[in-house]
């Protein structure tokens, strides 16, 4: 029973929860537009930067390999 009421509460607590949030969302839309696109762009630096080393590793890029060719 206990159990029981926790969870409802715990819905009732989340429900009231994004209420508040979508409502901040619309009275401040134009502050939370920006702080969304700085996450957004943030987050895109952090995953190119992030997979710039792991993609690019030296073991694989020898000149050596590569092949010209200049007959036209």
């Amino acid at each position: 029973m206990t159990t029981s009421l926790i969870a409802r509460a715990a819905q009732v607590c989340a429900f009231a929860l994004g209420c508040g949030v979508i409502h901040a969302a619309r009275t401040h839309a134009a502050a939370v537009s920006r702080m969304l696109a700085a996450m957004a762009i943030v987050t895109a630096a952090r995953a190119l930067l992030g997979a710039s080393p792991a993609g690019a590793t030296d073991d694989h890029m020898r000149l050596d390999d590569i092949t010209t060719d200049n007959s036209a």
